[in-house]
């Protein structure tokens, strides 16, 4: 899904058939959802800070923009009002 360009990373997007560049986090946050179990902001962030020490707060501040552009370029699926799954 994933391929390594340059400073950036190019994502392919089954749902909407197109190719993003997207940022090194953008990766670690589609990569820390569960295609099986959806998981809300707060969750990721959660995972994100138990691996980066970055408090979980400052993380869902954070993951709040990076949702909702990689939900716009297909590249999560909304299961709920609050939580997302990996395509």
């Amino acid at each position: 899904m994933f391929s390594p360009l340059g400073d950036g990373w190019v994502a392919f997007s089954s749902l909407s058939c197109e190719t993003h560049l997207i940022n090194a986090e953008s990766v670690v946050v589609v990569e820390a959802l569960d295609a099986l179990h959806p998981r809300s902001v707060d969750e990721v962030a959660q995972l994100l800070a138990a691996d980066s020490g970055i408090p979980a707060a400052e993380l869902t501040e954070t993951l709040t923009d990076a949702w909702s552009m990689l939900l716009q370029a297909g590249l999560i699926r909304e299961q709920s009002a609050t939580a997302c799954r990996r395509v």
